[in-house]
């Protein structure tokens, strides 16, 4: 009886300190922790391709240091930016994201779109960066850049080229390419690069950065939550060896970097949409 009693009188004592009481609900207007719940990872590119797969295996890694899942949407088409009204109207809680490529910079200044990148965004980090080349099929006699321009030259007009969408970062660089040159091309858009694949690559002809972003006021604790579970995943061994699958590398900048870098990009898309001409009349 004499033990019991001593336990009851350990047990009463614990109680009225708060050390034996992990039960006790959270006070009124604490904001409980994040995230608590699934997030969506919005993808502006058909399934299969090598930016969706690397975001696939980003998002596997950083759910685990979340805690929680991170369901990869894919939204294809529109060069890239069906994404962005997705962030424009989804709730600034955290719980949906989306992959920023270099089209929604460019997208407002060649047709007429609702959201703005820069506006209706709060940026997370930047991650990597697209390399594009020029491939042909393994049969071709085309070897070289040089190659193709000859053709387009002695054939006006029946150069056919695929890209992953019309006003993306390939479409714009091969017509200021052919332009220079006084020549054109049939432009073939695809959704995305899974569909346009073909055999074998050449020359390397631009390279294109993107990041992660939530929709506009995201809270500053959620941001540095999601920025430091994405860091973590980006610089895992597993990842940067599918980056590399690619021809990719991680071109990390943290959210305060990106967010400058973004405005740069939009800036940097306006002077070259107004030079190429390619703005609506």
């Amino acid at each position: 009886m004499t033990t019991r009693r001593h336990l009851l009188r350990a047990t009463a004592a614990a109680l009225a300190t708060g050390a034996a009481a992990p039960w006790t609900p959270a006070r009124a207007g604490e904001a409980a922790p994040f995230p608590e719940r699934a997030l969506s990872l919005w993808v502006p590119w058909t399934a299969g391709g090598g930016t969706d797969l690397t975001l696939r295996l980003l998002a596997e890694l950083a759910q685990a240091h979340l805690g929680q899942r991170i369901v990869i949407e894919n939204r294809g088409g529109a060069g890239g930016t069906l994404a962005m009204p997705v962030l424009q109207q989804a709730l600034p809680d955290g719980y949906t994201l989306a992959q920023m490529p270099q089209t929604v910079f460019r997208a407002p200044f060649t047709r007429k779109v609702a959201w703005d990148p820069i506006r209706d965004t709060t940026p997370i980090l930047q991650v990597s960066g697209v390399t594009f080349g020029l491939l042909v099929p393994v049969d071709s006699p085309l070897d070289s850049v040089a190659d193709l321009l000859a053709q387009a030259a002695a054939q006006p007009g029946r150069v056919t080229i695929a890209t992953n969408g019309i006003g993306t970062t390939p479409h714009v660089v091969l017509d200021a390419l052919f332009a220079r040159h006084g020549l054109s091309f049939v432009h073939v858009p695809y959704k995305g690069v899974a569909e346009q694949m073909i055999e074998l690559g050449h020359d390397i002809v631009a390279m294109s950065p993107y990041g992660l972003a939530g929709p506009r006021g995201l809270p500053e604790a959620v941001v540095r939550r999601l920025h430091d579970a994405f860091r973590s995943a980006l610089f895992d061994a597993r990842y940067i060896a599918e980056l590399a699958r690619y021809d990719q590398e991680v071109a990390y900048l943290d959210s305060a970097a990106y967010a400058r870098s973004m405005r740069e990009a939009y800036a940097a898309e306006k002077r070259t949409v107004e030079r190429l001409g390619l703005a609506p009349a």
